[in-house]
């Protein structure tokens, strides 16, 4: 929904340049350490999705890029999965990153407006992916976003 013609044109161009689109895709999305699938594995071991909201989150300890020898760039794009999901209108990725902080990744179907629901936290973004930094432990914040999401997607919460 975020692609202009620019990004077509740019990528023409690319293409008029003699770039081979399959080396960039395989560079690109087709390649990863060991780590970033076991941290994947893990992440989606705490998959919850409420079909009946269109609602689906995961979440992942602190430490975890430790754990896994990941970088944080490779936890980019973990919160698809759950958006991938039939169905699912809003997925939320929270990732514990110690210290009382909580970083929440939100993304979209149809016309759900996270940044939207980000604004609550003090986050932003824009209407399709979105995120908020929060204090609390991360069972705290899930419990809390969780609950209000269930409420935003209900129509519930006309507040921001």
């Amino acid at each position: 929904s975020n692609t202009s013609p620019r990004a077509h044109g740019i990528a023409a161009a690319l293409l008029a340049a003699g770039v081979n689109p399959e080396e960039m895709y395989r560079r690109i999305y087709a390649q990863v350490s060991l780590g970033r699938l076991q941290l994947l594995r893990e992440a989606l071991g705490t998959l919850v999705s409420e079909p009946d909201l269109g609602l689906s989150h995961i979440s992942v300890d602190a430490g975890v890029t430790e754990r896994y020898d990941v970088t944080s760039e490779e936890l980019d794009g973990i919160v698809e999965h759950p958006r991938s999901i039939t169905g699912t209108r809003m997925a939320l990725f929270f990732r514990d990153l110690g210290y009382g902080k909580v970083k929440v990744s939100l993304r979209s179907t149809g016309d759900v407006d996270v940044q939207r629901f980000a604004r609550r936290y003090g986050g932003g973004g824009h209407r399709k992916a979105s995120g908020a930094m929060m204090t609390g432990s991360l069972d705290q914040v899930r419990t809390q976003v969780v609950a209000e999401a269930r409420a935003y997607l209900r129509g519930e919460l006309t507040d921001e």
